[in-house]
């Protein structure tokens, strides 16, 4: 991100950005307190349906046209940045590439098939896993939403005892890389020796910015987010990264083979679903409140 969003805003704008870890019940605490520190914030879907909630978001209405977006990707509170993948990947030392490689989240939950452990992100329901264990169960992913949370935790149990959770996208990676782990649930942008990954059945995860509630800098915020969401700073980071940007005309001008293996190629679109940001807003609670009972109860 430095490369793409930060550095080139600082000689744009003369503003030096500094970036931070930052969780959402950081920021819960900060704008109870009244003490915000930061003055933008990287979500997900989750945490934005979470925020929205609680107030923690400034209205964004305004910063930018949704029309120069693709559709989705601008709300109330948040601008879409980028869109990554939450995927199936493997070991290849395991299984290989092509056929008879895995290819479908059914084939995740073949134990006999594909036998060995699977690296899951302690975040679950942030990763999609409730609408993989509806995949893999059966239903179709245009008819995943409403969640059904009961059915989705009776199909993830029948391979509970198979699971490595991890809690950082790093420690997935190597969890699958290595071989510890034969199949995890990973995030498509980063390319790692010794794996491989399917967009059949993935997540199109759309990774959000938004301005805390009482940011001290809420303009300068707001200017960044619309220099942040222009065509050329969205290339710089697809050329980085194996992630696509939400700007409509991201991809013009991009290489062919750039754009076929972002997750908004033609062929990936066609396979994914988009996690519904809508039911996220209104359930994000109790969904991860039922992945915190159903992993450590």
């Amino acid at each position: 991100m430095r490369s793409a969003f930060f550095d080139p805003y600082t000689a744009d704008s003369g503003v030096n950005v500094v970036d931070a870890d930052a969780a959402i019940a950081s920021l819960q605490t900060q704008v109870d307190t009244g003490n915000v520190e930061w003055d933008a914030i990287t979500i997900s879907t989750t945490d934005l349906g979470l925020g929205s909630a609680k107030g923690l978001f400034e209205n964004l209405d305004g910063v930018v046209d949704p029309a120069d977006f693709i559709d989705g990707t601008v709300t109330d509170y948040a601008v879409g940045l980028d869109f990554s993948s939450n995927v199936l990947a493997w070991s290849t030392d395991e299984f290989g590439e092509g056929a008879g490689a895995p290819s479908s989240w059914e084939d995740f939950w073949d134990l006999e098939k594909f036998p060995g452990k699977r690296a899951v992100p302690s975040w679950g329901p942030d990763a999609q896993l409730f609408e993989f264990a509806l995949l893999a169960d059966g239903v179709d992913k245009d008819d995943l939403y409403p969640l059904d949370i009961d059915r989705a935790l009776a199909k993830l149990g029948e391979i509970r005892d198979s699971f490595i959770v991890y809690d950082s996208n790093a420690q997935g990676l190597q969890l699958v890389s290595s071989g510890q782990a034969s199949l995890g649930v990973l995030p498509s942008g980063v390319e790692y020796e010794g794996r491989s990954f399917t967009y059949n059945g993935a997540a199109l995860a759309t990774d959000w910015i938004a301005i805390p509630k009482g940011a001290p800098h809420a303009e300068t915020a707001k200017e960044f987010i619309r220099f942040a969401t222009q065509v050329p700073q969205q290339q710089a980071f697809s050329d980085e990264l194996n992630y696509a940007g939400t700007n409509a005309q991201a991809l013009e001008g991009l290489d062919a083979d750039t754009v076929a293996n972002l997750p908004t190629g033609e062929e990936a679109m066609a396979v994914q679903f988009r996690p519904d940001p809508d039911y996220y807003a209104e359930n994000a609670t109790s969904m991860m409140e039922a992945w915190q009972k159903f992993l450590y109860n």
